[in-house]
């Protein structure tokens, strides 16, 4: 037995084995109680000498396990190093996780600066002595187009950064850098795209039927995906009333009906993710209030930012001061040491879904979101 989380999709030829697997996914949440999964199905995964399963068709594959996703080359990153101000508090030692993945797709990830973090974390879980990095634009400190190759399982990962929806108003610069990340990659096209969608840059009433179906063609135009991974919009420090917060809601819900009308669509549920984080968290502080959202939204640290303590602080506030904790940088971007081992795992899980056709993908997609997104309550821990 493997003291893991694990999930592999891959073409079997074998009807037996495929039913197998098959019925064993139905009962995926039944065996996941905690950061671990003990299952006998895990030895029919035949290891290479890298541990991972190949096949001649296309597969990805993924170990979640306890840990910390350490980042390279990245410009947000959370020092939680001894004498920093900065702690993981009990509740996201809990389940802090780190993620290795292999797969022979192509994958787009796009986005803002937080959208480079899911791709920086993703690009950690593949990465090997022989992953080639080009980074083809950059404005300041900010990657702007960037190409792996030689990713572990022979794939390739691409980051391309855009502040807006990828719609009719916003698309000539995405399509100009997009066909750039296309014609440098040895595949010549991206089987999938990632995309986190911007709001801060954005509001999200402008997460609509319009502008989803808008993104989605320019990226199967430009990029020639087949899948569409949206991140659920989460909290960050924009969401300062019940009003922000009500929009983003709403914001998702059209993201959601709009990912069930459409096969090739699935949504990362990164919002229930943070939320369950920041309720935990609060808990934690000693906050006593009934709604978790109530103390997100209105106790803030004093500051021109004002952030929230429960999204930020991993200990009480004293002061007007707080040790900083490992759910965000800034109170916008993610601590992805801590995180990025659920958001990769999450990825690779949907991803793994949408290309095997002999699973329910709605059921599938259901399964991966509450194996990496959900918060398990402390009685499960």
């Amino acid at each position: 037995h493997y003291a893991n989380e694990i999930m592999s999709f891959s073409k079997l030829k074998s009807g037996f084995l495929l039913s197998f697997c098959m019925l064993l996914s139905t009962s995926y949440t039944s065996i996941l109680r905690s950061n671990y999964l003990t299952a006998d199905w895990l030895l029919l995964v035949r290891e290479n000498s890298e541990g991972w399963t190949l096949t001649d068709n296309s597969h990805i594959s993924y170990v979640m396990k306890p840990g910390v996703t350490n980042l390279t080359n990245g410009r947000y990153s959370c020092d939680h190093s001894p004498g920093s101000n900065r702690n993981f508090t009990k509740s996201l030692q809990d389940i802090s996780n780190y993620t290795s993945a292999s797969t022979n797709l192509s994958i787009a990830v796009v986005g803002d600066s937080l959208g480079f973090q899911f791709f920086h974390a993703f690009e950690q879980s593949l990465s090997t002595n022989l992953t080639q990095r080009n980074v083809m634009d950059k404005v300041r400190v900010h990657e702007q187009l960037t190409l792996i190759e030689g990713i572990r399982g022979n794939g390739t990962l691409g980051f391309l950064r855009l502040t807006s929806m990828w719609d009719q108003e916003h698309h000539e610069h995405p399509d100009y850098q997009g066909r750039m990340l296309v014609g440098n990659s040895t595949k010549n096209k991206f089987d999938a795209m990632v995309f986190r969608i911007p709001n801060g840059w954005i509001e999200a009433k402008e997460v609509n039927h319009t502008n989803l179906n808008e993104t989605i063609y320019y990226a199967k135009q430009v990029l020639k995906v087949k899948v569409v991974v949206f991140v659920a919009m989460f909290f960050n420090n924009n969401i300062d009333s019940r009003e922000r917060w009500d929009e983003l809601q709403e914001g998702n819900k059209r993201l959601r009906d709009f990912a069930r009308q459409h096969s090739d669509v699935l949504v990362l549920d990164m919002d229930h993710f943070m939320h369950g984080l920041i309720e935990r968290n609060a808990k934690e502080l000693g906050f006593n209030q009934s709604s978790w959202l109530d103390v997100a939204l209105f106790q803030r640290l004093p500051g021109k930012y004002n952030h929230s303590v429960p999204h930020v602080c991993a200990t009480p506030v004293t002061h007007k001061r707080c040790v900083r904790n490992m759910i965000s940088m800034d109170g916008m971007h993610l601590c992805m040491e801590s995180i990025g081992g659920r958001t990769n795992a999450g990825i690779a899980c949907l991803l793994g879904c949408a290309f095997h056709q002999e699973v329910n993908q709605e059921g599938c997609e259901k399964e991966c979101n509450v194996m990496s997104m959900r918060i398990p309550t402390a009685e499960e821990n």
